[in-house]
């Protein structure tokens, strides 16, 4: 959370679909990572024309619990 918002400079926590979005691809990344060591993290259209993209390792996900 706090990498994108620093990366994108847009607050997520106050824009509701942005925050319910993010939420979504978190738990698409969790069940990726449960069988796989390396998933990618995609976000399109978060909020104002901005995508997301990154990839994630296991242990990475662990540090990025809600």
């Amino acid at each position: 959370m706090l990498a994108i918002q620093e990366k994108y400079k847009v607050d997520v926590f106050t824009k509701p679909k942005a925050l319910l979005r993010l939420r979504a691809a978190c738990e698409r990344v969790k069940k990726v990572l449960s069988a796989n060591k390396v998933a990618s993290f995609n976000v399109e259209n978060l909020t104002d024309d901005i995508d997301v993209r990154s990839q994630l390792t296991r242990y990475v996900s662990c540090e990025v619990e809600f």
